[in-house]
């Protein structure tokens, strides 16, 4: 009974795994478009970096890392979207 439980019990840890993988491609693949939209709208405005991390009151780095698919804290990114005159909506829902 016990190898059973085991069995049943590394199984379910097998599936959580996945769908944590899952979610962390879902997460990377969101972050690479995200930078890719910063980076555009701000060559698009003829802003370098550092413009944008003024405008946005945010450190060069933020930007940085936000362009190069680190992760950020949300208000950073809302703060570097309003910058760019992109308004956000979202819902909990």
């Amino acid at each position: 009974m016990r190898k059973r439980a085991k069995l049943v019990e590394f199984k379910n840890l097998l599936e959580t795994n996945k769908e944590n993988t899952r979610i962390e491609r879902h997460i990377k693949d969101e972050r690479v478009r995200l930078a890719s939209h910063v980076r555009k709208l701000r060559e698009k405005r003829f802003m370098t970096t550092t413009e944008l991390a003024r405008s946005a009151n945010v450190s060069y780095k933020s930007i940085s890392k936000i362009e190069n698919y680190k992760p950020v804290r949300f208000d950073t990114v809302l703060k570097v979207l309003k910058s760019l005159g992109i308004r956000i909506t979202y819902s909990l829902d």
